[in-house]
């Protein structure tokens, strides 16, 4: 491994002490948001500086390099509210496969994605899985924070809601715990949808969502959940990434 105390963002690198960094591992930790809608109360960056935070602090406690976060996901379907941008499957799909064979090319060979946004995970996966069989002897896990069980766990205990919805409260105490000064309080709201089916954009406004948040009351949200998350969460992300890296440790509770 690395030196823990030292910057592991690899655009900060130049090219001597990436092959420097190459001749003893081979792991990159990729972070993955999007730039989308999150409700009257959260900034539409939410969710890559999730990805992003994550990111960084699993890769300085385990000394591995984290690459340049990609900013833009699929968010399709919050393209009703202004200040959305967002990539096609397809694209997000063409955009990785290049990320990760211009590092598989450098001599990357295990690929561990932090990923912010839940939409983004089909043509993460299905890209990997192209990837598969293009590249030789890659490794790879795509994961989101939400889903480790200890992490659902807490947001059962806290919100009564193991599952979280989108500009949740699990969102907004996150990013309390990050920087308080990104979410306003006083616009913290509740919104449930009218159906449980997938719908056509035209539809959000009347069957999803009017406020922007979807299957969540947000005013739930705080900084001290917000931490107790954050630590889960990069707890599970680094046992994770040792299982990628070949290190021997106790699975996942």
């Amino acid at each position: 491994m690395g030196t823990r105390t030292e910057d592991v963002r690899l655009a900060y690198k130049t090219w001597k002490q990436v092959q420097e960094y190459l001749n003893y591992d081979q792991t990159v930790i990729i972070p993955v948001g999007a730039n989308e809608q999150h409700g009257p109360s959260c900034p539409v960056v939410t969710d890559t500086l999730l990805a992003e935070h994550l990111a960084l602090e699993v890769g300085r406690r385990q000394g591995v390099l984290v690459g340049p976060t990609l900013p833009i996901g699929d968010s399709l379907i919050h393209l009703g509210f202004p200040g959305t941008i967002a990539f096609r499957p397809s694209t997000l799909m063409s955009v990785i496969k290049d990320y990760v064979t211009s590092l598989h090319k450098a001599g990357f060979r295990r690929f561990f994605v932090v990923n912010g946004h839940g939409d983004n995970k089909p043509p993460l996966q299905s890209a990997f899985s192209e990837l598969g069989e293009e590249l030789s002897e890659i490794r790879y896990f795509v994961h989101d924070f939400w889903d480790f069980p200890n992490f659902r766990e807490i947001l059962n205990d806290e919100f009564g809601d193991p599952n979280g919805g989108h500009a949740d409260a699990c969102d907004a105490s996150l990013l309390m715990a990050i920087d308080p000064s990104l979410v306003n309080e006083s616009l913290l709201t509740s919104e449930f949808p009218k159906v449980r089916y997938w719908i056509s954009r035209d539809l959000v406004d009347d069957l999803y969502t009017k406020s922007g948040v979807i299957g969540s009351d947000q005013r739930l949200a705080s900084k001290e959940v917000g931490k107790k998350l954050l630590e889960e969460a990069i707890q599970c992300y680094s046992q994770l990434l040792m299982e990628l890296m070949e290190v021997k440790e106790p699975a996942l509770s």
